[in-house]
């Protein structure tokens, strides 16, 4: 059922903001448990309407995937048309059409909820971490709209 909409929200504003909400609460992932979830949903929601949303981008989550200043995925995953590509990780052709976008989400921000082993960075986590740069100690190395991109991109990757 969809919450009723005010009458001074125009159609176009009222769509929108329920993208805005469906794509945050299909981000959220918490091993099952609905509660811890929904905190999570209500703080992304409260969090994200403070400033303007800037709409989801496959080529800049590909930009962002790719480059080297950025997350330099390619270092150790193998996606179609990067110039140089790793072998370390799995390569991510097909990822979309194996994995849900909320399925990416979860693997991208922060892969060891998926394997506690994994070798793979956690972009978006910064509690438990060992042998962090100096230079990088408590900061996230995506930001969210960079993930929300990313996670586009692999999406697209069928």
């Amino acid at each position: 059922m969809e919450p009723p909409i005010p009458a001074d929200v125009s159609p176009m504003a009222a769509d929108k903001s329920r993208q805005f909400i469906h794509r945050r609460l299909s981000a959220i992932h918490w091993r099952g448990s609905a509660v811890p979830g929904l905190f999570l949903a209500i703080a992304a929601m409260v969090g994200g309407c403070a400033g303007a949303e800037v709409a989801v981008d496959a080529e800049r989550g590909r930009k962002v995937f790719i480059e080297r200043e950025q997350g330099h995925c390619t270092r150790c995953h193998a996606v179609p048309g990067a110039p140089e590509a790793g072998n370390l990780g799995p390569p991510l052709h097909g990822v979309g059409a194996r994995l849900t976008p909320a399925e990416i989400r979860v693997r991208v921000a922060d892969i060891t909820q998926v394997n506690p082993d994994a070798a793979m960075p956690a972009f978006r986590k910064v509690e438990g971490l060992h042998r962090v740069a100096p230079a990088y100690a408590n900061k996230m190395l995506l930001s969210e709209s960079q993930l929300d991109d990313v996670v586009a991109y692999l999406a697209t990757l069928k």
